[in-house]
């Protein structure tokens, strides 16, 4: 870990990790299906699965969170845009969220069946929560998945083992090759909105994490390989400055 302009790099090249969630008054357990809990936040309610670690404490995994408006029409090769309130509805995250288009090297087994789409700016969080009792709120640790800017997803990743450690963990889904990261250098097509998606989903991430346990003042950003380099590009850039603690 090196220090950089006062604030912690975190590189990580390899890692198998995993899920935690803290019990608040935003999560409540879907009584008529143990299998589930739902938890509120300013967009709108979430429901995500629910799963018995023992018997003090759930683990909680929300998949496919969308965290911008889908960047297609006006907004392909543009700034993306937060996410519209989905309220009254209750959002289902409960299934991975589609893998942004890219170029596809080999097959990937641990991805059969999700699909591919322009509409890809998703979250997962994986979090725990205590049965009885509350907990403080607990560090929050974001990833960015690398794939060398033209391929990968925020998916692939279960980090349920880190999360049982007491860590609520996102891992984010941002456009990627001619749709993330085309330029013509000049205002028309100015680039870089690959790392404009990770930016705002820093941003989204701040406003809901504490409903899902999270402390929004102690976020780690980690990648690995190009994740690593857009965490760099992130302790530079006037976009993240303060956002992030590490």
């Amino acid at each position: 870990m090196k220090r950089l302009n006062g604030i912690h790099v975190l590189m990580v090249v390899s890692i198998l990790i995993g899920p935690t969630l803290s019990k608040s008054r935003h999560v409540r357990s879907t009584v008529d299906d143990p299998d589930y809990v739902t938890v509120s936040t300013k967009y709108g309610d979430i429901k995500g699965r629910n799963y018995n670690v023992s018997d003090s404490l759930d683990l909680n995994v929300f998949l496919g969170i969308p965290y911008a408006k889908p960047p297609v029409g006006d907004l392909r090769l543009a700034r993306p845009e937060s996410v519209q309130p989905w309220t009254p509805n209750v959002y289902n995250a409960t299934q991975h969220g589609a893998k942004c288009v890219q170029r596809i090297l080999t097959g990937d087994p641990e991805l059969e069946g999700v699909p591919f789409s322009e509409d890809c700016l998703f979250i997962d969080i994986y979090a725990t929560r205590e049965r009885v009792g509350a907990r403080a709120k607990q560090p929050v640790m974001m990833y960015l998945h690398p794939g060398g800017f033209y391929g990968g997803t925020g998916a692939k990743y279960n980090f349920t083992n880190l999360a049982l450690k007491g860590v609520v963990v996102v891992t984010v889904n941002f456009r990627l090759d001619m749709f993330g990261f085309l330029s013509t250098q000049d205002d028309v097509i100015p680039g870089n909105f690959g790392l404009l998606d990770a930016a705002l989903a820093l941003d989204f991430v701040k406003e809901i994490i504490g409903n899902f346990g999270g402390n929004p003042e102690d976020i780690t950003l980690f990648g690995a390989s190009s994740g690593a380099a857009m965490v760099s590009i992130f302790t530079l850039s006037p976009l993240t400055r303060g956002k992030f603690q590490k």
